[in-house]
């Protein structure tokens, strides 16, 4: 597999945060509201909101991290479409 086609993503809970950083690092970035770089050893890195994913923490978990993380409608119709909300 070549560098081109390695890909993962990293879900967060402060996405403009997390751009911030990076442009601040100088990484070269994609245009928001997508955040895509390349590390130094070629790989795709993704960069996605909590709010806007299917994946859910628990609320014992959301207290323990002291979040209050609310999803995004179109998360919430993708969790809905599977009967999980």
């Amino acid at each position: 597999m070549s560098t081109a086609e390695r890909h993962f993503g990293l879900v967060v809970d402060d996405k403009p945060a997390v751009r911030a950083a990076l442009e601040q690092a100088g990484v070269a970035l994609t245009r928001a509201p997508n955040l895509s770089f390349r590390d130094p050893w070629g790989n795709h890195v993704q960069v996605v909101d909590y709010r806007d994913v299917q994946f859910t923490k628990t609320p014992e978990i959301m207290r323990g991290m002291d979040l209050e993380l609310e999803k995004t409608e179109r998360a919430l119709a993708e969790l809905r479409d599977k009967g999980l909300v």
